[in-house]
C-alpha cells in the first residue's frame, strides 16, 4: 500500500513527536508498505541518511522536505504546498498528525486518517473546524492514542461514535546491549527516568523519592526542561544529559525500574497532560522493566499492577513502603516478564501498523 505520512515535526530533533513520527514510518515500511514522510523544509538542509542513522532506522522509506512560503505560517504554508505533492504521489492512504495537512488531503479526495494526541484548544477555530470536518467526511477518520482523549472529544465536540477510534502508541521491539550506569553495582536499586527536566513530567516527584529512598539511585536520562539543574543535585541522583534516541534503549536496559510519575491536570503551553501516552512507558515495557507509575488515569489505560507499582499522587506518605516491594529481585523479574509479554501482545509498533491498516480497510472502502 502507498502511504503518505504528514507531520510538522522538525528533523532531526529529540522531541517525542519527531521520534514517534519517524519510528512509526519505519514500522509502516517494515510491513512492506511504500511510505513517504512529508515534513516542512528548514533553513538548514538536513541529510536524509544522517537522519535515519540518528534514529536507528532499519527500513527504507522516503523523506521529502516541503518548502514553506516565507510569508505564511508553517501550518498554512505546509497545507498549501501539499496538493501538488499529493497528486504526484497519489497515495492509497494519507496518515498523520498535521491537522491542516490531513484536512487538505481529505478535501482533495484522498483516504485520510488524522492521529490526535490531545484536544485542539478552544481558541484554535480553524483546527477545531478541520477536525470536525475530518470526523464527518466519508473518506476520513480520526485516530486517538487513548480512550480518555476519545471520550473527551466525543463529548466536547459532539462527534459521532464511529468517527474516532483508539490505537495506542507503542515502541519498536529491539535487542541491544546495556549501557554502563554512573554508579554501576553500587546501589540496591537503580531507578531511571527518560526525558526532560520537566515538573509536569514528574521530575520534582523523582527528587522527592530520591530524598526519601536513600538506598536507591535515580538516573535521569535527558537534559532540557523547565527545572534548574541545581534542584536535581543529590548524591543518589545521576544526570546523563542528552543521549541520542538510538542509544536511550541501552540505558533503559541497564536499569532495574522505569519511572513514570507524570502529574495530572497541568496545562503548559497548550499541552493537556490528562491525555498523554508517554513513549518511555512502552520502551520500559519493551525492555522488560517493572514500572513505578503515578495514578494518572490515562496511564491506567496501559499500566497494570502485574508489571507496575502504582503510587497515589495524593498519598506521598505511602510511597516508601510501596517501593520496598521492588527491592526483591524475584519480584522485579516476574514483573519484568509480565511487562514484556504485555508489550509483545499489544504495544509493538508493528502490531499497531497492522491494526491501523485493518481499520483503514474496514472504514475507508
Amino acid at each position: 500500500m502507498k502511504i503518505v505520512y504528514l507531520s510538522l515535526a522538525k528533523f532531526p530533533s529529540q522531541a517525542a513527536n519527531t521520534i514517534e513520527t519517524i519510528k512509526f514510518c519505519d514500522a509502516l515500511a517494515s510491513e512492506g508498505h511504500d511510505v513517504t514522510l512529508l515534513v516542512p523544509a528548514t533553513k538548514q538542509k538536513a541529510d536524509i541518511g544522517s537522519i535515519k542513522d540518528f534514529y536507528g532506522i532499519e527500513y527504507d522509506f522516503d523523506i521529502q522536505f516541503v518548502p514553506i512560503a516565507r510569508f505564511l505560517s508553517k501550518s498554512w504554508g505546509y497545507m498549501l504546498a501539499l496538493p501538488r505533492i499529493l497528486k504526484k504521489i497519489n497515495p492509497d492512504l494519507v496518515y498523520g498528525r498535521s491537522i491542516h495537512g490531513c484536512f487538505i488531503a481529505s478535501v482533495l479526495g484522498f483516504n485520510t486518517m488524522l492521529e490526535l494526541h490531545e484536544p485542539v484548544p478552544d481558541g484554535k477555530f480553524f483546527q477545531r473546524l478541520a477536525v470536525r470536518f475530518l470526523a464527518n467526511a466519508n473518506n476520513s477518520k480520526l485516530v486517538s492514542i487513548s480512550h480518555s482523549l476519545r471520550f473527551f472529544l466525543l463529548d466536547r465536540d459532539n462527534l459521532a461514535d464511529d468517527s474516532i477510534f483508539v490505537i495506542p502508541l507503542g515502541a519498536t521491539n529491539v535487542v541491544c546491549r546495556k549501557a554502563n550506569l554512573l554508579n554501576e553495582n553500587k546501589s540496591l536499586l537503580n531507578f531511571g527516568y527518560v526525558g526532560s527536566f520537566s515538573e509536569r513530567r514528574g521530575v520534582g516527584l523523582i527528587i522527592h523519592l530520591a530524598d526519601t529512598i536513600k538506598y536507591a539511585s535515580f538516573h535521569i536520562i535527558g537534559g532540557r526542561g523547565d527545572l534548574p539543574k541545581r534542584l536535581l543535585e543529590r548524591e543518589n541522583v545521576f544526570l546523563y544529559g542528552f543521549i541520542p534516541h538510538r542509544k536511550v534503549i541501552e540505558y533503559i536496559e541497564a536499569l532495574d525500574v522505569g519511572l513514570l510519575l507524570n502529574k495530572g491536570t497541568v496545562k503548559i503551553k497548550g499541552v493537556f497532560d490528562d491525555f498523554t501516552s508517554p513513549l518511555k512507558l512502552y520502551e520500559y515495557m519493551m525492555c522488560g522493566k517493572p514500572v513505578l507509575s503515578s495514578d494518572l488515569p490515562v496511564l491506567g489505560e496501559v499500566v497494570e499492577r502485574k508489571f507496575a507499582v502504582i503510587l497515589s499522587l495524593n498519598k506521598r506518605n505511602e510511597w516508601a513502603s510501596k517501593v520496598k516491594k521492588l527491592v526483591q529481585p524475584r519480584v522485579r523479574r516476574v514483573m519484568g516478564i509480565n511487562a514484556k509479554r504485555r508489550f509483545l501482545d499489544r504495544y509493538d509498533r508493528r502490531l499497531r501498523v497492522r491494526f491501523l491498516i485493518r481499520r483503514f480497510r474496514e472504514v475507508c472502502k
